[in-house]
């Protein structure tokens, strides 16, 4: 009995304390690996936090003055019922046929064959067999030598009429021949800062505008959809821009050259090279209030007529 005891206690006391010690060990080693995971784990999560705060903090900052890079993919619009009204049953038809793979479009009224509009060219990578292509890259025209920076922002020589309005309906429409796709813009006129083809927009009169690309979407539900790189973001329903444009006679339509979109109160440049230069800061007009753009458009207009 007294060697049992002895045995029991002599011997169980220090083999408890040792597997003490290394069930302690043990945990605070499998502590540290779980903390280990667990940081792991959240890492990215922190990442991605902070990564929606920095473009949250950037969006809050520049309050839209200047839009991605990437082109705005347009929602599918139905097509269009046919008109009832023969005069405008004709000029849609007139207008679809302008449109044609065979009939480039044409120059403003007034113009020669030196044209400086742009010109498109489909994608290399285009796989639609046939029908509008899906991709159109456009070559924007070069400007004229000693063009002030001022005047590739708000050209006023190269546009014969340029308004404030803003854009009621948005409509895509197939070309005759079913090889272009185009959008026609209709545009409340809000104000006419230049009128020299002596159109006479008034304020609430409706004009319309037009260019390349869009997406329709067909009776049988398929989506045929033209992206156009080159000319900017389409103009939105609903919002307010000032219009640089080129009257077409054959069409009575406008070719847009140049928008300024007025959004939240400040001007936000649309085209592609705007963009560029506002995102390097050498933007004058990005950002600028509202009425101290109009100002500087009238104030261009009046200059480019003095000269």
């Amino acid at each position: 009995m007294f060697w049992n005891r002895s045995r029991g206690t002599g011997r169980v006391g220090p083999i408890h304390t040792h597997l003490n010690s290394e069930r302690v060990q043990l945990e605070v080693a499998y502590t540290m690996s779980m903390k280990a995971v667990v940081a792991v784990l959240l890492l990215p999560v922190a990442f991605l936090t902070l990564s929606g705060q920095q473009r949250t903090s950037d969006t809050g900052q520049n309050a839209s003055p200047t839009n991605s890079d990437q082109q705005l993919q347009e929602p599918p619009v139905d097509v269009a019922p046919e008109p009832t009204n023969p005069v405008e049953r004709a000029l849609r038809a007139t207008r679809n046929r302008l449109q044609n793979s065979r009939n480039p479009p044409p120059s403003s009224a007034g113009e020669g064959n030196g044209s400086t509009l742009p010109s498109a060219r489909r994608s290399r990578s285009d796989t639609q067999p046939s029908g509008p292509p899906s991709v159109v890259f456009v070559d924007r025209a070069p400007f004229r030598p000693n063009t002030r920076r001022e005047d590739f922002q708000l050209p006023v020589s190269e546009s014969d009429t340029i308004l404030l309005g803003s854009v009621s309906k948005v409509q895509p429409y197939l070309s005759e021949d079913g090889t272009n796709l185009y959008t026609e813009y209709t545009v409340s006129v809000e104000d006419v800062f230049k009128d020299s083809a002596s159109l006479f927009p008034k304020k609430d009169s409706v004009i319309a505008l037009f260019r390349m690309g869009g997406s329709l979407r067909l009776p049988s539900g398929a989506v045929v959809r033209t992206d156009v790189h080159g000319l900017g973001d389409p103009p939105v329903a609903g919002h307010r821009y000032v219009c640089f444009l080129r009257y077409d006679a054959l069409g009575y339509w406008f070719r847009i050259d140049k928008l300024w979109e007025l959004r939240n109160g400040v001007a936000a440049p649309m085209d592609p090279f705007d963009q560029g230069l506002a995102q390097a800061g050498r933007s004058r007009f990005t950002g600028m209030d509202e009425a101290t753009f109009l100002s500087a458009v009238r104030d261009a207009v009046k200059r480019v007529g003095a000269q």
